[in-house]
């Protein structure tokens, strides 16, 4: 099974400082698909490709 990423950038809005994976592409059982690319600059994005 496929399963888009989730994710809200690799933190998730966490601030434990570490990459973090919804579910269900994080199942050993899923394979999880696509992620996003963001340019920032200080503390706003200026550009997101995904």
């Amino acid at each position: 099974m496929c399963a888009a990423s989730g994710d809200s950038g690799s933190s998730d809005g966490a601030s434990a400082g570490a990459d973090h994976v919804d579910f269900p592409a994080s199942s050993p059982f899923v394979l999880g698909c696509g992620g996003t690319n963001l340019t920032a600059s200080a503390q706003s994005v200026s550009r997101e490709v995904v």
